[in-house]
Parts: structure tokens; C-alpha cells; sequence
């Protein structure tokens, strides 16, 4: 049995919610920051179940 799959755009309109909600409370830097965070231990955690995905983001 596997596990649904995540549905990613989900997550990132929750965490761009998220994001105007920490900007009016703590102002735009704390808001880029947990934003640019969030993603970055999003694209973690997949590359880890996928190690082909973590191939595939060019630098």
C-alpha cells in the first residue's frame, strides 16, 4: 500500500498565507525568510523519498 501522493500546490498556497500572516505581525524580512525556509525544507524532504528529483533542480 503506498501513501497518497502530496499535492504540492497545496502546500505552497497554505504557505503563502501563512507568509501575509507573519508579514502584518513581524514585517516583510521574518515573512521572506520563513517562506524562503518553508520551501527549502520542502524540496528537502522530497529529495530524500526521491533522490532523482534533488537531480534535477540545476544550480
Amino acid at each position: 500500500m503506498s501513501s497518497p501522493p502530496t499535492e504540492f500546490h497545496k502546500l505552497w498556497m497554505e504557505q503563502c498565507a501563512a507568509t501575509e500572516d507573519i508579514r502584518e505581525a513581524f514585517g516583510l524580512e521574518n515573512a521572506l525568510e520563513y517562506l524562503i525556509a518553508e520551501k527549502l525544507f520542502t524540496f528537502l524532504m522530497v529529495s530524500e523519498r526521491d533522490p532523482a528529483f534533488g537531480l534535477s533542480i540545476s544550480v
